[in-house]
């Protein structure tokens, strides 16, 4: 990922990181709400888990902007 974004600032990298990994987990959530996700044991304990990892990244980040 450093070679990418061309940079070797770990916290950097950490912050793209972050941002990609927020958008990922948002979009997931959203496409297993939209499918009946919620009907289901297992697609609650998705759903969840996705959230829990979601969680302490918005705490981390201020903006979606790379």
């Amino acid at each position: 990922m450093a070679s990418y974004l061309g940079t070797t600032d770990e916290k950097a990298v950490d912050e793209v990181i972050d941002k990609a990994s927020t958008i990922g987990y948002t979009r997931v959530i959203r496409r297993s709400i939209r499918r009946d996700a919620l009907k289901t044991p297992e697609g609650k304990a998705g759903v969840e888990h996705y959230i829990n990892k979601l969680l302490p990244l918005l705490d981390k980040i201020n903006s979606l902007d790379f």
